[in-house]
């Protein structure tokens, strides 16, 4: 766990302001899609709410908890959230022993891929069916990402 308190509880918000997903994150974690989950990031920032900010991890996770009781989730048919988990379970800077790791190395030993697999891994690699940024627009990014932010936070 750290004991950093730049931990936050966000909400993200439907057209009529009531919440469908709460998350605990840091830095940049509310306006990015996690692998975990699968639920859309609001494509308007002004639908990412911050409920809670400037927390421990342990706080974030047991306010996370909170408002997840709070606003039920729909498929256990207690509330309107779309979160498939009661929340608290945060694994920040999680840390695998070589044993660990170890294990999902042998799990994946084996495997096969599809040729079309394959084809998708690469172009995820290479990036080849994006067209390059320019200079000027990775500049204009980082300008954007950097003023959401700091608006956000405070």
């Amino acid at each position: 766990m750290s004991i950093y308190s730049d931990f936050y509880v966000y909400a993200y918000l439907r057209k009529d302001n009531s919440p469908y997903y709460i998350g605990k994150g840091r830095k940049h974690r509310a306006w990015h899609k996690s692998k975990l989950h699968n639920i859309s990031v609001p494509k308007d920032p002004k639908r990412i709410i911050f409920l809670e900010k400037n927390l421990t991890e342990i706080g974030s996770l047991a306010l996370e908890r909170r408002y997840i009781l709070w606003y039920g989730r729909k498929d256990l048919g207690t509330g309107i959230l779309h979160n498939r988990t009661d929340g608290g379970e945060g694994s920040n800077g999680i840390k695998f022993t070589e044993d660990h790791k170890n294990k999902i190395r042998l799990s994946h030993l084996g495997k096969k891929h599809s040729e079309e697999s394959k084809r998708k891994m690469s172009i995820s690699k290479t990036g080849s069916k994006k067209k390059p940024l320019t200079d000027e627009h990775k500049r204009k990014i980082s300008e954007s990402h950097k003023k959401r932010l700091t608006t956000n936070l405070r």
